[in-house]
């Protein structure tokens, strides 16, 4: 049985690697569907561990349970403000309007609810964890927009059921399966377009959360065009789509999501569906040890170059705008189950894109990370996360983000509240100066009038014995 499925892989790998990056990602999966089943049809025990396979992804292990419904947010506390803020660092969950996203097919959810490696062409855009807004939180569909529906019911923007980035359900979700960095300014364009032209939504007023998450694609190229895949130029790439979002768009809180180191997704490949879809789609992946070292690195240099990038200050000018770097994907490994063996249950059948189990744990990990001081943010997520409560909180940015720290610190507990506390007491002690002023002046004027009327021959206290006295009582 291993000598068949390695002499299956190698020759459906072997049979389109060379050019794989000629093609699209349409073609690609075409390409790799139909070599597959041919192959297939010759061998029964083959046909068996197929079907076996494929029974895995009609089953609902790759689903994922709710990991908090919105009846426990709904016990959150404060998570909205009462007047909509005018500082992004002052920016609470519950005051976002609109969401939407720029990436690939991650961002796109192909293949999130598949049962088939050609299901994977599928765009299930309602499903996607940055940006989907299927069912709801308390349906089992844990989304950022979900979450954030929660909080505000007038929620628009997100991306519904499934179809391609011109469907009318991708909305303000513009990712594009196959895209790459390059292409990023191409959909910051489209996206500032779109916000413009809503009429659901008010681009000058309504805040805005935009992810982007790119650089997969671009890994799995290295190896076939070094110069076009260089970090500087996908930093350059990401710079000028950042650019065109800081000069157009008004009230936006941007995330910038890290990428995925994807050499250790061969690790998911032991059977056949996996091995050959990946060979097909990332053919990088599959190179010598020295390639595999070579996309390891640049995976390193593509964030590092992002992390410059946002922390240069460039998007600080405004104050109804900030990019926060998410890096929780920089160190992170495909799941494993109990006895250590890869959990592919988080993947699509391709074991490439995210299942609807894989959204719900990066979609879960971001909600926190968004909450994390910057400079203390996690760089791996935690399988099994929960959502966490944050009352009071606001989203971290670089510059809310030290006193943020020094309150986590100290258990002195969130900033909103803290913050608001310390205007209380300003205003309480602004308050007592004044009583005291008036108490005081009230003194003088009374010890001035006793002083005109009191016979003479007695013994009254000198004027300087009269100020110590009433400095004495107002104090």
């Amino acid at each position: 049985m291993k000598t068949g499925v390695f002499i299956l892989c190698v020759f459906c790998a072997n049979s389109f690697v060379v050019d794989s990056f000629e093609k699209s990602f349409l073609e690609r999966y075409q390409e790799a569907n139909d070599r597959l089943q041919d192959v297939l049809k010759r061998d029964a025990n083959l046909q068996k561990e197929w079907d076996a396979r494929q029974k895995m992804w009609r089953e609902p292990i790759n689903k994922g349970a709710a990991m908090l419904g919105d009846e426990v947010l709904a016990k959150c506390g404060r998570m909205k403000s009462s007047v909509a803020p005018d500082s992004v660092h002052r920016l609470l969950p519950g005051d976002i309007n609109v969401v939407a996203a720029v990436g690939d097919s991650i961002t796109a959810a192909n293949g999130a609810s598949a049962t088939t490696v050609f299901g994977c062409l599928t765009e299930y855009r309602g499903r996607s964890w940055s940006v989907g807004g299927d069912l709801s939180l308390s349906q089992g569909v844990s989304t950022i927009p979900n979450i954030l529906r929660t909080l505000n019911p007038n929620l628009v923007g997100y991306s519904v059921g499934e179809g391609g980035v011109e469907s009318s359900g991708a909305r303000l979700n513009v990712a594009e399966p196959g895209n790459i960095a390059i292409d990023m300014p191409r959909q910051a364009r489209n996206l500032v377009q779109r916000l413009a032209s809503r009429s659901d939504v008010d681009f000058q007023n309504d805040w805005k959360l935009i992810t982007l998450f790119i650089g997969g694609n671009d890994l799995c190229a290295v190896c076939n065009d070094r110069d076009a895949k260089s970090p500087e130029n996908y930093r350059n790439n990401i710079k000028e789509a950042l650019d065109i979002l800081y000069a157009d768009v008004p009230r936006a809180f941007v995330n910038v999501v890290s990428i995925l180191d994807i050499t250790p997704l061969t690790a998911l490949a032991e059977d056949l569906i996996c091995t050959v879809v990946q060979a097909a789609v990332c053919d990088c992946g599959y190179g010598e040890e020295d390639i595999l070292e070579e996309l390891r690195q640049t995976q390193k240099d593509y964030n590092a170059n992002m992390e410059e990038l946002i922390d240069s200050g460039l998007y600080n000018g405004r104050d109804d705008f900030t990019v926060v770097f998410q890096p929780f994907f920089k160190d992170t490994t495909p799941p494993t189950k109990p006895d250590g063996t890869p959990d592919v249950s988080y993947f699509a059948p391709d074991c490439f894109h995210f299942s609807e189990k894989g959204h719900k744990q990066a979609a879960t990990t971001l909600w926190n990370q968004m909450f994390e001081p910057v400079g203390s943010k996690r760089q791996a997520w935690t399988q099994q996360e929960s959502i966490q409560c944050s009352p009071g909180s606001f989203f971290a940015t670089s510059r809310n983000s030290r006193k943020r720290a020094a309150l986590v610190a100290n258990g002195e507990g969130s900033e909103a509240s803290t913050s608001e506390m310390g205007v209380s007491y300003i205003l309480l002690a602004t308050g007592l100066v004044i009583c005291v002023a008036i108490v005081a002046s009230l003194g003088v004027i009374y010890v001035r009038r006793r002083s005109r009327n009191a016979p003479t021959g007695l013994n009254l206290p000198t004027s300087s014995e009269s100020r110590v006295n009433i400095t004495d009582i107002s104090t």
